[in-house]
């Protein structure tokens, strides 16, 4: 249960402030406002509201089939298995949501049954049996050729064999030159890479006029100017221009002003379309409260400009449907690009495709001083590739792609600009077969690429961290949607066992591990709260709009300005619940699998309070505020974050976490706990064996709790050179800085942890 302040300053005469349920909760009886009184003390506090947890209700156990689980409360996980001998199909898990509806699909155990096989592009599959010894045969359409096991056998383990096959175009090379001539087209694709000079662009002679202003990889403008100088003094560094290389950067520069600009129009286009049917959906919607209004006549033109401005957009599209999304003419833009990334890796490691890691931490000043737009390009290319045409990635050429990304990102002193490391990340991210089926072959090269295995995960681990500060004034929100990326990449990369020692190395020994978590504890606190606090403003409006007699009193102007914020509240809420599920589901991994750093003195308080906080939020006497229309639309599922939430609890249970529990006095009740435990057991969120050991560590912490409140009877009198300056309380282990300052090293670690140069390392 949290505060939000209405009116006046929180504590003055006057002052008003409204009671607000946490996610998964929703409003009981009681008072939901306070008012400050003139006597002191707060109008309503003998009858507060009292939040109560969303339940899902009793989830079925299949037959031939177990589950595990028996809460149905908002965070309950049920946990499904099959028997010997049959198949799971639907969802392995399920989770209570906070919209009071379980997660997933329906789950059923069939008997020697095997999923659908994979489809395949440009091509069927022939045979529609899915028991055991089952076949199904692979064909390609007419104009592409095989390549895979065309025959594939549903197997005892329930898995089809064999790998699904791709169907690629077939080609008859070129044609070969006439006598006494030549074939004119694709002329970059017919230069080998070893006659183009990459020095190039830096010839005095180049055609290309590239600016010296032009953004560069790492070079800035002095290191640019300076290193150009060097080369312009010594002639004798540059070779006359060639065709070929005159050729390949003349088509590079092309596809920059051409192709690229057309992907980023087309995509542009698509958003007009998106939001010009919204508009016109609003409108009809709305036209019974405009329709005898003054404005009626401006709401009828724009409703017309709307619908005639939608026609011109949907006829352009088809026009950039047939004209940019020529297969043809993005599988050779990806040919081409492939070169690009060869001639890239060439000059950050000469002995490419044998490249090693980490690369050379001296930055080869060609590399550094190339413009930007040669690696944003191919970023920005793949990106528009995977969601338009995904097929196109099956080229041969692709290795050459993934051994790019994962190079840059596991390199990151090597750009200089963080958001075109993370538009690389976002190539990473949306191949995953998670957000995009059918690119799961590139999904697996990229996963389990050798440079992949070894230095993927910390190094995204460490971008995770990084991009809390990246120089944008907009960096506070950017770096929760590339966190989400990043998690995503997680998620994947754990299931895949080859990466599973890089994971275990880093949680014991990882240098960016105890960074990662304190950053993933202030987002998780950001976003959980951010998001609850907006499907309270949510359920306030679509309470009031239910009331039809109260909502038609209303004026006009205001009613509009009431749908305003609710379509704005739905929009944060969904994207904010969206990253807030994210982080909360990489703690549950994660605590699964080490505990170790999580109680760390700097860390465990700061990760015992957060959880206290949002246990209260869900199970405090608010959550009825949280009840809202369709929270699935939302992403809410208040059940299954109680049940993730209780995990981590039980996870982490030892006696330094409980002491942890113990000494958050803000959000720590006994009560609250006894709720919790009455909900997961009302709800079926968990085992009556989870709920007894959750139980059991109330019990513990309530006699740390006892022992703390001694403690401070017998210490309350301690003189301030025993306690901590900052935080005033009694310093554990006391530190002297070189200002002779002394602190509890708790709390310097802590501080650091979010900023490097605390300024009472410097007072």
């Amino acid at each position: 249960m949290t505060y939000r302040l209405l009116i006046g300053r929180l504590g003055e005469f006057g002052s008003t402030v409204m009671l607000e349920c946490s996610t998964g909760f929703y409003l009981g009886v009681g008072h939901r406002t306070l008012r400050c009184l003139a006597n002191g003390t707060w109008e309503g506090s003998d009858d507060p509201a009292l939040c109560k947890i969303i339940s899902c209700g009793e989830l079925p156990t299949p037959p031939f089939g177990t589950k595990l689980g028996t809460l149905t409360t908002f965070g309950a996980t049920a946990i499904f298995m099959c028997n010997h001998g049959y198949t799971l199909v639907g969802s392995h898990v399920r989770e209570c949501g906070a919209d009071g509806l379980w997660s997933g699909a329906e789950t059923k155990c069939l008997a020697g049954h095997c999923d659908s096989p994979d489809p395949i592009v440009n091509g069927h599959i022939s045979g529609d049996g899915s028991s055991y010894r089952d076949t199904v045969v692979y064909q390609c359409m007419l104009g592409y050729r095989l390549i895979g096991t065309s025959v594939r056998i549903c197997q005892q383990d329930h898995r089809w064999s064999g790998t699904t096959p791709v169907c690629v175009p077939i080609t008859c090379g070129h044609p070969g030159n006439p006598a006494n001539g030549r074939t004119n087209g694709q002329l970059s694709m017919k230069i080998k890479l070893d006659t183009v000079d990459p020095y190039y662009i830096f010839h005095p002679r180049c055609r290309l006029g590239v600016s010296l202003e032009e953004t560069r990889l790492k070079a800035t403008m002095e290191e640019l100017k300076s290193w150009m100088a060097e080369l312009h003094e010594d002639p004798s560094k540059f070779s006359e221009p060639k065709f070929p290389t005159e050729c390949f950067f003349l088509t590079l520069h092309t596809h920059h002003l051409s192709i690229l600009p057309c992907c980023r129009r087309y995509i542009r286009r698509l958003r007009a379309i998106r939001e010009l049917n919204r508009t016109v959906e609003e409108l009809k919607n709305s036209e019974s409260q405009w329709k005898d209004s003054p404005l009626a006549s401006r709401h009828r033109e724009m409703l017309k400009r709307c619908k005639t401005q939608l026609k011109k957009l949907v006829r352009a599209k088809a026009c950039a449907d047939v004209g940019l999304l020529d297969e043809n003419l993005l599988r050779r833009s990806l040919q081409f690009y492939s070169t690009v990334i060869q001639l890239i890796l060439r000059m950050v490691d000469p002995a490419y495709p044998n490249i090693t890691l980490p690369l050379n931490p001296e930055i080869p000043k060609s590399f550094a001083a190339l413009p930007e737009f040669y690696v944003e390009d191919v970023a920005e290319f793949l990106l528009f590739v995977v969601q338009y045409s995904p097929q196109v990635l099956y080229e041969p050429c692709v290795q050459d792609v993934v051994t790019f990304l994962v190079v840059f990102i596991c390199s990151q002193h090597y750009i200089r600009n963080p958001y075109l490391i993370a538009k690389l990340v976002e190539v990473l991210f949306v191949t995953n077969p998670a957000v995009q089926p059918r690119t799961q072959r590139f999904s697996e090269m990229m996963e389990n690429h050798p440079l992949s295995i070894k230095h993927l995960v910390p190094a995204l681990m460490k971008f995770y961290t990084d991009v809390e500060h990246t120089g944008a004034t907009s960096e506070f929100y950017d770096k929760f949607t590339i966190r989400y990326h990043i998690s995503t990449i997680f998620k994947s990369l754990w299931q895949n066992i080859a990466h599973h020692g890089t994971f275990m190395e880093e949680f014991n020994s990882g240098k960016q591990f105890v960074r990662y978590i304190n950053m993933l504890i202030n987002d998780t606190t950001f976003l959980l709260d951010e998001s609850l606090e907006s499907l309270k403003r949510i359920h306030e409006v679509q309470e009031e709009m239910k009331n039809k007699e109260q909502w038609d009193q209303l004026p006009r102007e205001q009613q509009q300005s009431r749908q305003s914020q609710l379509t704005q509240d739905e929009r944060v809420s969904r994207s904010y619940l969206a990253l807030a599920t994210e982080t909360v589901e990489m703690f549950h991994i994660l605590t699964k699998q080490v505990q170790k750093p999580f109680l760390r003195p700097e860390l465990g308080p700061r990760l015992a309070a957060m959880l206290n906080f949002n246990l209260q939020q869900l199970c405090g006497p608010k959550c009825r505020d949280l009840k809202v229309e369709n929270p699935e639309k939302y992403g809410f599922e208040p059940k299954k974050l109680l049940d993730q939430l209780t995990d981590i609890y039980l996870q982490l249970d030892c006696a330094r976490f409980a002491k942890a529990i113990a000494d958050d006095q803000r959000s720590y009740s006994r009560e609250l706990f006894e709720e919790v435990i009455s909900k997961m057991r009302k709800a079926g969120i968990k085992s009556s064996i989870a709920i007894e050991k959750f139980k059991l560590l109330s019990e513990k912490v309530e006699e740390i709790v006892a022992k703390n409140s001694q403690s401070e009877m017998d210490y309350s009198d301690a003189p301030d050179e025993f306690k901590d300056p900052l935080m005033d309380t009694l310093m554990t282990d006391p530190v002297m800085l070189p200002s002779g300052n002394i602190m509890d090293r708790s709390i310097i670690l802590r501080h650091l942890l979010n900023s490097p140069t605390y300024q009472w390392l410097r007072e």
